[in-house]
């Protein structure tokens, strides 16, 4: 699902449908037109500034961006949810 956030604003959800995140990630880098930066969420409260150039930022759990940089979030459904789970 595609979403039109405003100029030059987009943003999509997808599903781990090809079975391999390394995949589902150069699909969404074709839908963007270049590279997304995907941070590790762990649950603080660090917060990081994706410079154009970035490949990687590590941990954290937020992501700010300038115009012309793609970043992604990735979530899990909970256990029980959406067939992943008792």
């Amino acid at each position: 699902m595609v979403v039109d956030l405003g100029d030059g604003v987009r943003a999509a959800f997808t599903t781990r449908a090809a079975g391999d995140l390394r995949v589902e990630r150069g699909l969404v880098e074709r839908w963007a037109a270049g590279p997304v930066v995907f941070g590790t969420q762990v649950h603080g409260a660090h917060v990081v500034v994706v410079e154009p150039g970035s490949t990687a930022v590590g941990q954290c759990d937020a992501l700010v961006c300038a115009r012309g940089v793609g970043i992604g979030v990735l979530v899990a459904a909970a256990p029980g949810q959406n067939g992943s789970g008792p």
